[in-house]
């Protein structure tokens, strides 16, 4: 992408990658609130960046921030900057993980759940053939013998627990 900043462009990417705001990165640097503005408008366009959290991921992906010594401090950005930078990302990381183990487990849960349904579906299914069979079965000999009367079957559906009756003529 890029392949040169320049050092006053270094300084500043890293003071914002501490956590600097605009106004302190113009005051640490003895520069106006303007020139800072203009500073970062430039990193940004550099790296082809449209806010401060991708201006960090491509600083740092490009290699012009050392995450080293962002991490234990470099004397200009303070180690408290650097710090609390570190322990915002460390706890946004643990939150995704978490995230992500609970959305895996459910994920399990539905595929389980997606296996159990489709054994129903098919157990049903099953029940259902077996029941027109016995229904086709109970019309055949129903009709064979026509000095008997209607047939009448209770039926409980499974369902609705509904109860209802099955007449065969």
């Amino acid at each position: 992408m890029v392949r040169h900043l320049s050092v006053r462009e270094r300084e500043v990417l890293r003071l914002i990658v501490a956590g600097r705001s605009t106004k302190q990165l113009a005051f640490d640097l003895g520069i106006t609130f303007k020139t800072a503005v203009s500073h970062r408008t430039r990193l940004m366009s550099k790296l082809g960046a449209h806010n401060t959290a991708e201006l960090i991921r491509n600083g740092i992906r490009e290699g012009f921030v050392d995450t080293f010594e962002i991490r234990n401090g470099d004397g200009a950005a303070g180690n408290q900057a650097g710090n609390e930078f570190w322990s915002k990302i460390e706890s946004a990381m643990k939150k995704h993980r978490e995230a992500r183990q609970n959305l895996e487990a459910s994920l399990a849960c539905a595929r389980s759940l997606c296996g159990e349904l489709n054994t129903v579906r098919r157990d049903f299914q099953a029940v259902q053939e077996e029941t027109r069979f016995l229904c086709n079965e109970l019309k055949g000999s129903v009709r064979h013998s026509s000095s008997q009367p209607a047939l009448r079957i209770p039926v409980q559906s499974v369902a609705s627990e509904e109860k209802s009756t099955i007449t065969i003529n």
